[in-house]
C-alpha cells in the first residue's frame, strides 16, 4: 500500500480482503492503535486514520468543517473503501466515521461491512455534547477537559511542552465538531455493535441506541464497566469481538518478538530504559523496544522528554520521541543533542565568551 497521510501505524498483509478503520476520539492520535496489530486475527488490515494537526501531520491546519475532512478522507483511501472494510469509531470518532461512510457510498457504491462504536451518542445529539468554543470561555474548556482525563496528573496539566502540543490539537478537533451538522441520510446496510458504559455521564443510553436509526443492519447495544475510556480496560473483549465478526480464518496474530541484539547498551540507552521502566510500569525493555508498541502516548512522551531534560539538559520534541521510535535511535538523538550542545560550549570558551 501507498504511503497516505491520513494513515499511520498501519499493519497491511498482502492478500488481505478486510480493512478495518480506526477513528479515534477527539484530542487523540492514530499512535493509540499502533500496538492493535497483536491482538487481531492476520486476516485483517489495521488502518488507524491520522487527523490533522498530531504525529507527522502536526503542522497540517484542520479543515474548516465536517464536510470537507470527509470529503479529502474518502477520496484519499479511494483503493480501501472501494474494497472491503469495517470501522472502529471511538467518542466523536464514531461520527466521523459514519459521515465517512455515508460518503464513500455516495463515491463509490460500497459500505462498511461492520462498525464497533465506543462511548458515543447517535450523530445528532453530537452538539449536545460538545461544548462551543469562544475567545471567552476557551482556556476554561481546555482546561476542564483536560482535568476530566483520567490518565493527566496535576503536573502534566501544567506542563509546557505538553500544553504546547495538546492545546492546538484539541482546539483544532474541537472546531472541527462543532462545525458538524446532522443531516438525515439513507440507512446504511451493516450491523453495528454500540459499546457503553452504564457510569458513563457523557453517553445516555437511549441516545446510544439511536444508532439504530441509520442502519438497516443490526445494532446493539453493549454494556461494559470502564467509564468513558472504557477500552483501555475492555481490550481483550473488544478485539475478541472483532476477530470473531471480520475474521474469516480465524487464524490469530502472532506477537513478534523482538530479536536479540548483542551490542552493549550505551549509558544513554541505560538511562533511558530507566526512565521508561517508571513511565510503563514495567521491565524487560532492550535497545529495539519500540515506545509506540510499549504503549507509549503524547502523556509518556511528555513525562519522558522531562526526565531527559533534567538529566541531560537538553530539549527532546514530542515529534522526536515518535520518530525515533527504538530506544536506541531515541538514545543516538540525544547523544547527538548532548555532542552539539558541548561543541557549543567550547566555541564559547575558546573565543573567551566564558
Amino acid at each position: 500500500m501507498k504511503a497516505n497521510k491520513w494513515i499511520a501505524h498501519e499493519n497491511v498483509t498482502e492478500g488481505n480482503k478486510l480493512s478495518l478503520l480506526c477513528f479515534i476520539f477527539d484530542g487523540g492520535s492514530a499512535s493509540y492503535f499502533s500496538a492493535w496489530k497483536y491482538s487481531l486475527n492476520e486476516d485483517i488490515d489495521l488502518i488507524p486514520i491520522l487527523y490533522p494537526v498530531r504525529e507527522k501531520r502536526r503542522k497540517e491546519p484542520m479543515y474548516k468543517d465536517m464536510q470537507a475532512f470527509v470529503e479529502d478522507l474518502a477520496v484519499s483511501l479511494e483503493d480501501i473503501f472501494r474494497g472491503r472494510y469495517a470501522f472502529f469509531g471511538y467518542c466523536s470518532g464514531s461520527v466521523i466515521a459514519y459521515e465517512t461512510a455515508v460518503r464513500v457510498r455516495e463515491l463509490y457504491g460500497t459500505e462498511p461491512e461492520y462498525g464497533m462504536i465506543i462511548s458515543s451518542e447517535a450523530p445528532e445529539f453530537l452538539h449536545e455534547s460538545v461544548p462551543k468554543l469562544t475567545d471567552e470561555n476557551r482556556e476554561r474548556l481546555f482546561f476542564e477537559h483536560l482535568s476530566a482525563l483520567p490518565f493527566i496528573d496535576e503536573k502534566t496539566l501544567h506542563d509546557k511542552v505538553f500544553l504546547d502540543y495538546y492545546k492546538p490539537l484539541f482546539t483544532a478537533d474541537h472546531d472541527l465538531l462543532d462545525s458538524y451538522d446532522f443531516h438525515g441520510h439513507d440507512k446504511l446496510g451493516c450491523d453495528l455493535d454500540v459499546i457503553i458504559c452504564p457510569d458513563d455521564p457523557k453517553v445516555i443510553r437511549e441516545k446510544a441506541q439511536r444508532w439504530d436509526q441509520l442502519t438497516s443492519g443490526n445494532t446493539r447495544i453493549i454494556e461494559r464497566d470502564g467509564g468513558h475510556f472504557l477500552v483501555d480496560s475492555q481490550k481483550e473483549y473488544i478485539f475478541s469481538r472483532l476477530n470473531e465478526r471480520l475474521s474469516a480464518s480465524g487464524r490469530k496474530a502472532v506477537f513478534k518478538e523482538s530479536v536479540p541484539d548483542s551490542r552493549e547498551l550505551t549509558v544513554t540507552e541505560k538511562a533511558i530504559i530507566g526512565i521508561w521502566e517508571e513511565i510503563f510500569g514495567k521491565t524487560g525493555f532492550t535497545g529495539s523496544s519500540d515506545f509506540l508498541l510499549s504503549g507509549g502516548d503524547s502523556l509518556k512522551a511528555v513525562r519522558l522528554i522531562n526526565e531527559i531534560r533534567r538529566i541531560y539538559d537538553v530539549e527532546l520534541k514530542i515529534t522526536d520521541v515518535f520518530g525515533c521510535g527504538e530506544i536506541r535511535a531515541l538514545g543516538s538523538c540525544i547523544d547527538e543533542m548532548i555532542r552539539k550542545k558541548d561543541e557549543i560550549k567550547d566555541n564559547y570558551t575558546d573565543e573567551g565568551e566564558i
